[in-house]
C-alpha cells in the first residue's frame, strides 16, 4: 500500500468577524444599494451607443427629499462618451420618487448612485 505525504498550510487561516456596522449606517447602506438597483434598472442602454461599442459608467449625484421624492440630480463623474451622459441625465429625470429615507437621514440626503452601460 502506497503512503499519502500529507501537507499542513504554515499558517492557519484568519478568520474576519464582521465589522460592527451601526443600525443607522445597515440603514443607510441598503436604502443606497436599493436606489442603485432602481437606477441600473431603469437605465436605457442607447442603441447608438451600443452600435458603435461604446461603454462606461456615469455617477450621479442624486437628492432625495424626506419623502424619497428626487429633488435634484447631477452628473458627478462623467463616463467618455456625451450619449451615455445624456441617457444617465434622462434616467433620472424619469425617476420621480423612491422610498422615504430612512429617519435617521432626514430631511433630506444626497446618494452618488453609478450607472454602469456595459
Amino acid at each position: 500500500m502506497e503512503k499519502l505525504e500529507t501537507f499542513t498550510s504554515p499558517r492557519e487561516p484568519k478568520l474576519f468577524a464582521p465589522s460592527k456596522l451601526s443600525p443607522q449606517k445597515i440603514a443607510t447602506l441598503s436604502y443606497r444599494d436599493g436606489l442603485i438597483y432602481l437606477f441600473q434598472t431603469k437605465a436605457v442602454y442607447p442603441i447608438a451607443a451600443q452600435d458603435l461599442e461604446q461603454s462606461g459608467t456615469v455617477v450621479l449625484s442624486v437628492e432625495l427629499d424626506k419623502d424619497g421624492k428626487l429633488i435634484g440630480f447631477k452628473i458627478h463623474q462623467k463616463s467618455d462618451y456625451k450619449v451615455l451622459n445624456e441617457a444617465a441625465l434622462e434616467t433620472a429625470a424619469h425617476i420621480k420618487i423612491y422610498k422615504p429615507l430612512p429617519r435617521t437621514l432626514h430631511p433630506y440626503a444626497t446618494f452618488l448612485v453609478p450607472i454602469h452601460y456595459l
